[in-house]
């Protein structure tokens, strides 16, 4: 969760006290002795990653010139919080204090349900994977992340999402578990959005100064309504991650930089467009450290 840049950047360490003021309970502690399991829980998860790419964002901004380059910006599920920091939509406490009270109402959600992530075939292939099972279940399932032209999500109650896995057959290769406490992105949380909803009306947004391309509209958010529109169908909307990168990649962004924990981001990327650069933020710092 970039603790390294905790351990190494004054300002960081400033910022993660900040998030733990503003939440009421100590996520520093939790990221850097917490066990694994506690960060797999979405009240922290939520929080956690929001922190994590709003930290890769300060130290860009402080240590390298990327940040001062005509920079788009996209952010994958509740990194769309962070990239709308990073575009001064959002002011870094605010959106905080909503994530931490998002990530508390989705971790309580009714259905027994989760995620599975489906490995090769493309959408046509997983939509009629899901029509199939459907077909034969009392509870659907739906697609709820949009990640590659040949990895999607599937969520919906875990019953079903059983049926889904025993009708997985070629050109899809294989099925995972996707280690999360419910459906997120699909309908069964429309609980959780209805709940947001005056949290986000309230909510004090800017318009973008940078441009943000929605994972959720699959659009430019061009003004203070589309920020809320967005941030107000996220629960349960899906995450239109691949047509995110294309959309980046119309806009001739040639080089990206992954301002968050791991690659994952990076890899989904190559696998969309493929002659586009994208390096991790770790390997940037150090380009500019030389």
């Amino acid at each position: 969760m970039c603790s390294e840049l905790y351990h190494k950047y004054p300002y960081v360490r400033t910022l993660w006290e900040e998030a733990n003021d503003l939440l009421g309970f100590s996520l520093s502690n939790i990221i850097l002795e917490g066990a694994a399991e506690d960060l797999k829980r979405t009240s922290y998860t939520q929080p956690g990653l929001f922190l994590a790419g709003v930290s890769v964002w300060r130290v860009l901004e402080e240590e390298t010139g990327v940040t001062e380059q005509d920079v788009f910006l996209a952010g994958h599920s509740v990194g769309e919080y962070a990239a709308l920091v990073a575009a001064k939509s959002l002011e870094f406490s605010d959106a905080i204090k909503v994530l931490g009270v998002r990530g508390q109402i989705m971790e309580e959600a009714e259905v027994d349900g989760g995620l599975v992530a489906l490995i090769g075939g493309e959408t046509e292939d997983v939509e009629r994977l899901v029509w199939e099972t459907n077909d034969q279940c009392l509870d659907s399932c739906s697609i709820a992340l949009f990640n590659a032209p040949s990895q999607h999500v599937v969520g919906g109650p875990r019953k079903t999402l059983a049926v889904l896995k025993e009708k997985v057959a070629a050109p899809i290769r294989r099925a995972v578990d996707v280690a999360v406490s419910g459906p997120f992105h699909t309908p069964y949380m429309a609980f959780a959005q209805e709940r947001l909803l005056p949290i986000l009306k309230a909510m004090i947004i800017s318009p973008p100064e940078r441009c943000v391309f929605s994972s959720v509209t699959g659009a430019k958010l061009e003004g203070v309504e589309d920020v809320r529109a967005a941030l107000s169908l996220q629960t349960q909307g899906p995450v239109l991650w691949t047509h995110v990168m294309r959309l980046l990649y119309n806009a001739e962004v040639r080089n990206a930089v992954e301002a968050g924990p791991g690659t994952v981001l990076a890899g989904l990327m190559r696998k969309t467009v493929a002659d586009l650069v994208v390096r991790p933020y770790d390997a940037v710092l150090e380009e500019y450290a030389k």
